[in-house]
């Protein structure tokens, strides 16, 4: 059973590391594209 409590422990930190990385991403890409369309005016 510990066993089992540790792998869901890795998984949910996988997930969560996932999850911040898209999401800092996503933030990252939104920014580039905020100041492409600002120097391209």
């Amino acid at each position: 059973m510990d066993g089992l409590k540790a792998d869901m422990d890795t998984y949910k930190f996988f997930v969560t590391g996932t999850i911040r990385l898209i999401s800092l991403a996503l933030y990252f890409a939104l920014w580039l594209a905020i100041l492409c369309c600002r120097l391209l005016r």
